[in-house]
């Protein structure tokens, strides 16, 4: 009886760890399937015109990569509810389907580590260039200023000119 009681917990822990197992692989691969053409949709964007179009670019990006940063805890809990399972089969399993119960939590946690440096070389290329862009601007309004100043100048020679004879 007793034997039968260790047996029959063994296989509740080892049901509920595979419950919690495909739980989370099912709520990651969810996210991912979500998040990943957003971010291919934003890695693949070409570079906006203006200052403003990359801001705005950099500022997407920016919300994107955070919302991947804040998820990298349901990635590591695909790793950890596998370990889990495979601690509580307790041996009790073929190298095949540990070979399975691993390689799906390695998939996400891939396409999850693929994702995350995409992002991040996007929006230090998006922010590079918004500094370029912002400083060629910056350059372009000083010498529209300086030119509105000699030609006001010129007027005012011209105007003194006309007036002085």
């Amino acid at each position: 009886m007793k034997r039968a009681n260790k047996l029959s917990d063994k296989m509740s822990d080892i049901n509920s760890k595979h419950k919690d197992y495909q739980d989370i692989v099912t709520k990651a691969k969810a996210w991912l399937k979500e998040v990943e053409p957003k971010a291919t949709k934003i890695v693949n964007e070409p570079l906006g015109a203006e200052p403003k179009m990359v801001e705005d670019q950099l500022g997407r990006a920016k919300a994107l990569n955070n919302d991947v940063v804040a998820n990298e805890r349901l990635v590591n809990h695909t790793v950890q509810a596998a370990a889990s399972l495979l601690t509580a089969l307790d041996g009790d399993v073929s190298e095949v389907e540990k070979s399975n119960l691993q390689s799906v939590p390695a998939d996400i946690q891939e396409r999850y580590k693929k994702l995350l440096d995409a992002l991040t070389d996007k929006c230090q290329f998006l922010d590079n260039a918004l500094v370029q862009s912002q400083g060629v601007q910056e350059a372009l309004d000083s010498l529209a200023n300086w030119l509105s100043h000699a030609e006001n100048q010129l007027k005012y020679v011209k105007f003194l000119r006309k007036h002085s004879t």
